[in-house]
């Protein structure tokens, strides 16, 4: 599924799974730090942080002191970054509704509940990591 979403913003713009799943991320929530992005995407922070650096030489990202953590930046989608969502949104939600075509309501219901499930069963074993 993801590869079939993929090809739509790789094809378009050159932009890789976790710089996309940052800008769609953003998009949600107008400012995040990297941290934030990291828990919401369930990538690591290497990841996050060069995705969040070629988003910031493209200039579809901008980034700002924040004021309630020094240490850290709010990230923000610049007017170009939101010009590419506006454009890529539409094409992504197209071919996951074609993804998704044929597929009972009640079973992804059941699908997305399992998935909810694992992810949270995947988070408690990262929390009691004792490695």
């Amino acid at each position: 599924m993801s590869s079939s979403i993929a090809a739509v913003y790789q094809a378009q713009y050159d932009v890789s799974p976790a710089e996309w799943r940052c800008l769609a991320i953003l998009s949600a929530d107008s400012c995040l730090t990297a941290a934030e992005i990291v828990l919401r995407s369930s990538m690591d922070k290497v990841t996050v942080s060069r995705a969040i650096s070629k988003l910031r030489q493209r200039k579809w990202v901008a980034e700002r002191s924040n004021r309630k953590d020094k240490r850290s930046k709010l990230v923000s989608l610049t007017a170009d970054g939101q010009d590419i969502l506006a454009d890529l949104m539409p094409k992504v939600m197209m071919v996951e509704k074609a993804l998704l075509n044929d597929i009972d309501p009640d079973d992804l219901a059941t699908f997305y509940k399992v998935v909810a499930q694992v992810s949270e069963n995947s988070a408690a074993l990262k929390s009691h990591d004792t490695r």
